[in-house]
């Protein structure tokens, strides 16, 4: 696994700079469970959950909902925000390679390229087939991720993030170094480049990371090496937007479900 563990481990600094309203996302996802399924979702997983964001919306929602991080400064300010927000959901701290839940869920669901920590195949195949453990028969797995023409082995597009809040000010810059890319291994290699200004004090940090690029063909093998099915695949938080070539598609969406048997 490769994490940006300078940034991630400085949960307050991550908030600041890349949080995000994600109740479209929310509503989303409960729409996604509904059409394929044919039910209201009632019990959700999201995995590599961070700040709790859309663990907590979808508590709000009234879905009995796990949260799971392998960061413990993530999940302390996902505790926090669950408390503000006036919901509990269960936060768990485990690698997403190799997990096992209390009961299983309906859902899962891993959003804002959380999965392309996982770098080589083992380790995917590996976190499909703990998915698969952890879903109902029937369930679904939902993977948010960058679109490809944006994030892939000739182009990776610059990321800027910029966020302030209570005194504390932080800028982090995404960038890719090509001549790092491992073209064999589908990998890209990001530089961050983070800048805080804190109650007055000013500080600078690096951190660098290999990130797993995907296309909608590569993620279905792996998917289905694991034990599910690709069902479903959308470019943007609407069901009537599939995963195209138009602008009007901004993300690859892909839905995967575990056998009824």
């Amino acid at each position: 696994m490769s994490e940006h563990r300078r940034l991630y481990q400085r949960a307050l600094y991550y908030d600041i700079a890349l949080g995000r309203t994600v109740e479209r996302e929310a509503d989303f996802i409960l729409a996604v469970y509904q059409q394929i399924c044919g039910q209201p979702l009632q019990s959700v997983l999201d995995m590599a959950c961070g700040p709790g964001y859309h663990a907590c919306a979808l508590a709000q929602r009234r879905v009995r909902t796990w949260g799971l991080d392998l960061q413990p400064e993530m999940l302390q300010l996902a505790r926090q925000r669950a408390a503000e927000a006036g919901v509990e959901p269960t936060l768990l701290q485990c690698d997403m390679r190799s997990f096992q839940m209390p009961q299983p869920v309906q859902m899962t669901v891993c959003m804002f390229d959380g999965l392309d920590a996982l770098c080589t195949d083992e380790d995917l195949i590996q976190h499909f087939a703990a998915v698969r453990e952890a879903l109902l028969p029937g369930g679904l797995y939902l993977v948010d991720l960058c679109h490809p023409r944006d994030t892939n082995l000739q182009y990776y597009m610059d990321f800027h993030y910029q966020g302030e809040r209570d005194g504390v000010w932080v800028e982090v810059f995404w960038r890719p170094r090509y001549e790092r890319f491992v073209w064999t291994r589908d990998l890209a290699f990001t530089e961050l480049e983070i800048h805080v200004r804190d109650h007055g004090e000013e500080q600078s940090f690096f951190d660098t990371s290999y990130e797993r690029l995907f296309t909608p063909g590569s993620l279905r093998l792996l998917a289905h090496l694991g034990g599910l099915e690709d069902v479903a695949w959308f470019g943007d938080y609407d069901l009537k937007q599939p995963l195209d070539g138009s602008a009007a598609s901004q993300r690859m969406i892909g839905v995967f479900q575990r056998s009824l048997e």
